[in-house]
């Protein structure tokens, strides 16, 4: 499992305050794997957050780039998981929830997890556009607020623990999903800080499911970047 309260530290990270969130890693409690966005390179607003700023039920779902040709690396593989998994995935809140300044305080909104079916032998196919979220075979597998009260982009924030923290999302994949099969996931963040204005954030993955379960370290370079507590003993 994947700990919530550090990030890797690299030069990008000090510009990453209030700018976007999207999901920078996420884990599988039955194959003990770690995936990663479509297109991931590190905690980069510029290549990780994509926005969308009206209901056009036609717009891209996902960042365009990564759309039509899913990428990845050996170093940000995407995920495996089993039927019936539990995923925990990480984002940071980037200033939305501790450093807003607005009259009424922070507004950062929720979340929800979608799940789509990838055509079989891949190609283009899955939720592509907004309007797939309804009607288009998606299925909600998770929802929660995207602040978790507990995660903060600095320390010594009043009420949080120690931080700098990570947000985390936990939610748990249907029992129906069949080994062997690719899935899509679409984590959509509903950030209402102007009322009245549409903003959101997607996050798109590729998920892998497989039959077998493993406790195996199969990452230890990423998971050295999170080294300090998990899930299931953080505070």
């Amino acid at each position: 499992m994947i700990p919530p309260l550090t990030l890797v530290v690299t030069s990008t990270f000090a510009l990453a305050v209030l700018a976007h969130s999207w999901i920078d890693v996420m884990s599988s409690a039955s194959t003990g794997k770690l995936g990663y966005i479509r297109g991931y390179g590190g905690h980069i607003d510029a290549i990780s957050s994509y926005r969308i700023q009206s209901l056009d039920p036609n717009l891209p779902l996902c960042m365009p780039s990564t759309q039509s040709t899913p990428s990845y690396t050996q170093q940000y593989p995407p995920l495996q998981a089993t039927p019936a998994d539990t995923i925990t995935a990480n984002y940071s809140e980037n200033g939305h929830v501790t450093k807003d300044k607005l009259p009424d305080g922070p507004r950062p909104g929720n979340y929800t997890w979608f799940l789509g079916t990838m055509p079989t032998g891949g190609g283009v196919g899955g939720l592509t556009r907004l309007g797939d979220l309804v009607g288009g075979g998606a299925r909600v597998i998770g929802k929660g607020m995207f602040d978790d009260g507990k995660c903060a982009e600095a320390a010594g924030v009043p009420g949080r623990p120690p931080g700098p923290r990570q947000c985390q999302s936990t939610f748990t994949l249907p029992k129906d999903l069949q080994p062997g099969q690719t899935y899509q996931l679409v984590w959509l963040w509903n950030f209402p800080k102007v009322k009245g204005v549409v903003e959101m954030y997607t996050s798109c993955a590729d998920l892998k499911i497989t039959n077998s379960t493993t406790t195996e370290d199969t990452h230890p370079k990423q998971r050295q970047a999170y080294p300090l507590v998990n899930a299931s003993n953080a505070d």
